[in-house]
């Protein structure tokens, strides 16, 4: 995803968009299916975990991402950004 498209989404929902923000949700985008937060932090190249557990939770409270409890004890999320992408 380029940076203008990553600046699109985020102020779409109402998320101002940052570096940090930019680079994890261009990282969301490479994962089909759910994805941990160790995941994100391997996608990123090491990243700071708290930066990408920030930015992760206002994600979810912005309804892009969706978090699934699956029982594991593990938090894994799900990118909702193909369903909620604005329009071109």
């Amino acid at each position: 995803m380029d940076s203008h498209h990553c600046e699109e989404v985020l102020l779409h929902h109402g998320i101002r968009p940052t570096a940090v923000r930019m680079l994890v949700l261009d990282a969301m985008e490479r994962f089909s299916d759910t994805f941990t937060l160790a995941d994100l932090e391997e996608a990123t190249d090491g990243m700071d975990r708290s930066s990408i557990y920030r930015t992760l939770t206002l994600f979810v409270r912005r309804h892009l991402l969706h978090l699934v409890e699956d029982g594991s004890g593990s938090a894994k999320y799900l990118s909702l950004i193909h369903i909620s992408e604005p329009t071109r």
